[in-house]
């Protein structure tokens, strides 16, 4: 198949038989894995009719929610996977009346800025969302944090 020949399957979501193929990518791509439970947390996936080349996942608290777990998989990249991907979640989020998202990055900055996120102080999250095992305990205290805010 051509690069330019690629077609991703439409965007899935994701359930318990996704779990260690979730956390093989995950770990593949240098992301926290340690806490990720699919019965907790809302993925999806997107891929070919035989793997998955890109994932993302929404932790729920209250009005806000978390992005996290978003990572594409080389074979995926510069294709459109990852925003297709964040635009899903972006929906799902608004259709379940969230007000913010936030994320913490250390390498994916200018993609969530270019998607409407900005950055932002730890100070002004809620405080549901700091005691996250993602904000407590499996991101760098200096990994950038990004809200993204939905009109009212």
């Amino acid at each position: 198949m051509e690069i330019n020949e690629f077609k991703a399957d439409p965007i899935i979501e994701l359930d318990l038989s996704y779990q260690d193929t979730v956390v093989e990518i995950l770990r593949n791509s240098k992301l926290p894995h340690s806490d990720i439970d699919l019965a907790k947390q809302f993925f999806i996936g997107q891929g070919t009719s035989t793997k998955l080349v890109g994932i993302g996942a929404l932790e729920f608290y209250g009005q806000n929610a978390l992005v996290r777990s978003m990572a594409v998989l080389n074979n995926g990249q510069n294709r459109g996977v990852g925003s297709s991907l964040l635009g899903y979640l972006l929906k799902t989020a608004k259709n379940k009346k969230v007000e913010s998202l936030y994320l913490l990055t250390e390498t994916a900055e200018r993609f969530f800025a270019r998607n409407g996120f900005e950055k932002v102080d730890r100070a002004v999250v809620p405080s549901d969302i700091l005691e996250s095992e993602e904000f407590k305990n499996l991101c760098p205290g200096d990994a950038i944090c990004m809200v993204y805010r939905f009109e009212s």
